[in-house]
């Protein structure tokens, strides 16, 4: 039995050690960051192994031992009794305390992967409606100007009548005939015929007076519509002009902003997804190497209980009837080591409005303003930058 005690005791170091390297390990996996978590979940992921190989070689020692004191019906001796307790006082303080940081810290890294894809969700969110605010407001802009150009259309039509009115005054001119010159001045009645023309010629002079001065006013109030029609067509068509810039910058900071969320969130959820599949197949074989290690466990301090037993029965002189399958075989519940919230959530899409066509284009232009009356059309469109 000395060669099993000295095996025993290099198990109970062993386990130790790596006990002591999973605690390490496990403290510096919470503390970083989700870029260097796969490595840290590697490294876990060793050491538990390691933790798992020590235990197995511990099971088979104390099982190996439980079944030769049973078969053979004697009393555990003092020196293997000795070597039994230490290996409970360091699963009591030791083993078991690592085992449940291990799957604490493991739940933890899990739950962190999960809020990681969480998060890609909340700021694509936050973006998608900052994104409506921006489509929102280039909306807005856009009907503003479409609104404007219907006015310049009006302004337009009323400013070409002003111009034909204006035009007309010439066009229809009914100017008084001038008496006619040519008559014979010989004769006894030339002096009637003089007097007659210089009555007529008066009469001339004075209707002409009245239609110039007709003429005159008519021009003049003409004149004077059609320059007011033309400064009001003038100014709508400068605001026209600077609310379609206004419209088509808006919509170009819509379609970057769109596209920067959408970048955002395909590099956000693209690193959260890779993380999350490393961390969810590191830790869900972490906790299976874990149940191992604690069914492991239970089953050695079952073994030990067992000798205990056995140890007070010889010296009573009482018959026990335990057997060392009993401990082999028993069924160990490890469902409080199971890691939950393992299921990444879905994957979130936005609807950031129809940006296929933009700004500088031919046809983004005719999709705008195609509508658009043909005495206001909109100016040439500047491309987004």
């Amino acid at each position: 039995m000395q060669v099993k005690n000295i095996a025993l005791g290099l198990v109970v170091a062993c386990v130790a050690q790596a006990s002591q390297c999973e605690q390490s390990a496990a403290e510096g996996k919470v503390l970083l960051q989700a870029s260097t978590r796969a490595r840290n979940l590697q490294r876990g992921a060793v050491v538990s192994e390691g933790t798992a190989a020590a235990t197995d070689l511990m099971y088979t020692q104390v099982s190996a031992m439980a079944s030769d004191i049973m078969e053979a019906k004697r009393e555990p001796s003092a020196e293997e009794m000795k070597w039994l307790d230490s290996i409970q006082s360091y699963i009591e303080q030791n083993q078991t305390t690592a085992m449940m940081k291990g799957h604490k810290d493991d739940q933890a890294l899990m739950d962190n992967a999960v809020a990681d894809l969480v998060e890609c969700e909340t700021v694509l969110q936050t973006d998608t409606a900052s994104v409506a605010s921006k489509k929102q407001g280039a909306t807005q802009l856009g009907d503003d100007h479409a609104l404007c150009r219907s006015d310049e259309s009006a302004l337009e039509t009323d400013a070409s009548s002003k111009w034909s009115a204006l035009t007309g005054v010439y066009d229809n001119l009914q100017a008084p005939q001038a008496p006619n010159f040519s008559f014979d001045l010989t004769g006894d009645n030339y002096l009637a015929k003089i007097k007659e023309f210089s009555s007529k010629m008066d009469s001339f002079l004075a209707e002409s007076k009245e239609f110039a001065k007709a003429v005159n006013q008519s021009y003049t109030t003409a004149k004077n519509a059609y320059e007011k029609a033309a400064a009001a067509l003038l100014q709508k068509q400068f605001t026209c002009n600077e609310t379609q810039i206004a419209f088509e910058s808006s919509f170009c900071h819509w379609a970057d902003e769109a596209r920067s969320a959408g970048d955002k969130h395909e590099q956000c959820w693209g690193r959260g997804t890779r993380s999350f599949d490393v961390t969810k197949s590191t830790v869900l074989d972490s906790a299976e190497q874990r149940k191992h290690e604690y069914s492991a466990v239970q089953k050695i301090l079952c073994f030990l209980q067992m000798l205990r037993e056995r140890q007070q029965s010889v010296a009573n002189n009482v018959s026990a009837d335990s057997k060392a399958d009993d401990c082999t075989n028993m069924t160990v519940d490890d469902s409080f080591l199971d890691v939950v919230n393992t299921a990444a959530p879905d994957k979130g899409t936005a609807d950031f409005g129809d940006l296929t066509l933009q700004p500088g284009v031919d046809a983004w232009s005719q999709q705008q303003y195609g509508s658009f009356a043909s005495n206001a059309p909109a100016a040439p469109a500047m491309a987004c930058l």
